[in-house]
């Protein structure tokens, strides 16, 4: 779809066969014109000229033609096919409308289009190489082998010494001379004829669309590998405007090839696409995932948000205690009101999350990502949740975060199979106070807090090899491993079996998930073959000791539960 806002306008093609391209007026929506081109599929690329009266498109497979229309009077002006060519951007110059840009991941070009509509040039700029050092590239058919002197023979071509003939001989290149080249993401033009350029490995480039010279600006400091830094460009009297996926609207300020960087705000998600409204008082930000900001310039800038958009599936969902809100994981953090669910805030943390828990002795959250680090969020302010602390425990995935009911333990489960325990203060900093290792796959942990003994119950649900059991691993964690953590465990941090009372079940079911109740007395379970919610009684722990001279190991025996059924659940 591409729109013009001096003639208001908007051009957009149907998905069928031998498409055609309508374009209506706007907002009255009514039809000037229906183009019928050469396009088999798709037009994957529409742009109006900025003076309104020429349209171009771009059609992809089979064709992949460049087409020039003069849409108000329904004729093509010109056209080209390119091969095999996909196109990402197409844009005119907006001083100059004979002049046509079209850039992908591997080439940028220039088109020039004569005035009498049929002769027209394809000018191919030759980018920098991805360090970004100008490549001064010989010809193919004309490249000379070193010189030497002439008394040892005639310095032959290279193509000739390969023994090459024809087209081969005219594309020849030999290995020494391929460099691999930049990447072009986007490209926007500026009022002096001039291109300015963004690519993948972080480069930004000046290109004079008159004699296709490249200047490289500068370089962005700590690229991501992999990552594209820019999506973005729109040119204004105060900067080229510079977004991308981390969110942050950027202004560089461009004096002959250095800049200067200033960041204007943050939306904290990945940036789409950015463009000023014609009087360039108003810019509008559209992110990835579909929402859509506005900036305003004055004395006061602000920013508006026009449509919040949230997608994907909800990770984890939490109570923020004391309170009436709560959050949620949709690949950001979300806090709504539980009065009326209005959105309260968010909060972008550029990371993959996993899992989540809200502190019940703190206004805190603990965040489990795939880097296996928790991330805290301080969220005495609902508005403005921010990132407080972070502790790295592993280089496995972490899965699952919970609290126990009176939180003073954060427990941490990974995908390798190890349990974490963690001071759930932050006066304490979050401090690691020991681990155990779970043999299998953690499916789910839950805790009870019994009030007589002073300690906290941990009941881990694992995946056992055998597909229609369940095995229950259960620990205790009493005062000491909050008083004295040094002398609950070993030398390599391992809580010691003596100290946790760790004891083992087999259940003759496949359980999906499992709670303990209040007294640590019987656990519920459910089992996705069976619409049941069953109670099992949990047998008294018993231990038996071998002593094999001064070492002492704790035989952890297995007890089948018993299982009676206390809910039946209809599924409609």
């Amino acid at each position: 779809m591409a729109t013009n806002i001096p003639f208001q306008v908007v051009a957009f093609s149907d998905r069928s066969l031998k498409p055609a391209i309508y374009i209506y007026t706007f907002p009255e929506l009514s039809r000037k014109a229906k183009l019928k081109g050469h396009a088999q599929l798709d037009y994957t690329l529409l742009g109006f000229s900025y003076c309104g009266t020429y349209l171009a498109s771009y059609s992809a497979v089979p064709e992949y033609e460049l087409t020039l229309w003069n849409w108000e009077k329904k004729v093509i002006l010109c056209s080209r096919l390119q091969p095999g060519v996909e196109v990402s951007q197409m844009t005119f110059n907006p001083m100059n409308w004979h002049q046509l840009c079209l850039s992908s991941a591997s080439a940028l070009t220039i088109w020039n289009i004569e005035r009498s509509d049929k002769n027209y040039n394809l000018k191919s700029v030759k980018l920098p190489a991805e360090d970004g050092t100008c490549i001064d590239e010989t010809d193919g058919m004309f490249s000379y082998t070193e010189p030497k002197d002439t008394v040892y023979g005639p310095a032959l071509l290279v193509s000739s010494i390969a023994g090459l003939v024809g087209v081969e001989a005219e594309t020849f290149k030999p290995k020494d001379d391929l460099h691999p080249l930049v990447h072009p993401t986007v490209h926007c033009w500026n009022p002096t004829n001039e291109l300015y350029v963004g690519c993948e490995e972080g480069h930004i480039l000046l290109i004079n669309a008159e004699s296709l010279l490249v200047a490289v600006l500068s370089r962005f400091a700590e690229v991501p590998k992999g990552k594209k830094l820019v999506n973005t460009m729109a040119f204004h009297k105060e900067g080229l405007f510079v977004a991308g996926n981390d969110g942050i609207v950027h202004s560089f300020t461009i004096k002959e090839i250095h800049y200067k960087v200033k960041d204007y705000f943050d939306v904290q998600e990945p940036v789409g696409n950015i463009i000023f409204s014609p009087d360039y008082t108003l810019l509008l930000i559209e992110t990835i995932k579909g929402s859509v900001y506005t900036y305003t310039f004055g004395e006061e800038p602000k920013v508006k948000t026009i449509l919040d958009a949230y997608s994907g599936n909800i990770q984890a969902i939490d109570f923020i205690t004391p309170g009436n809100k709560y959050l949620t994981i949709l690949g950001e953090i979300c806090i709504w009101l539980l009065e009326n669910g209005s959105h309260v805030s968010k909060l972008h943390l550029r990371t993959e999350v996993n899992d989540m828990a809200c502190c019940p002795s703190s206004l805190s959250v603990a965040l489990g990502t795939s880097a296996g680090y928790i991330q805290f969020l301080d969220v005495t302010d609902a508005e403005l949740p921010q990132v407080v602390h972070n502790v790295f425990l592993t280089r496995s995935s972490i899965q699952h975060v919970h609290y126990d009911q009176k939180g003073q333990y954060l427990i941490i489960g990974t995908s390798d199979g190890y349990i974490f325990i963690l001071n759930a203060k932050p006066s304490q900093s979050f401090k690691v106070l020991g681990f155990t290792e779970i043999n299998g796959n953690i499916v789910q942990m839950s805790t009870v807090y019994i009030s007589e003994k002073n300690l906290v119950e941990v009941m881990v649900l694992v995946n056992t090899s055998q597909s229609e059991r369940s095995r229950l691993e259960i620990f205790s964690l009493p005062e000491a491993i909050l008083t004295d953590p040094d002398n609950c465990c070993d030398e390599r941090g391992r809580l010691k079996n003596d100290i946790i009372k760790r004891r083992r079940y087999e259940i003759n079911h496949s359980l999906t998930s499992a709670v303990l109740d209040l007294h640590n007395e019987h656990l519920y379970g459910y089992c996705s073959h069976v619409p049941y919610i069953c109670t099992y009684g949990i047998p008294e722990k018993v231990f038996f000791c071998l002593a094999l001279g001064n070492i002492f190991l704790n035989r952890i025996l297995f007890f089948q539960l018993h299982v009676k059924i206390v809910f039946n659940i209809h599924f409609l």
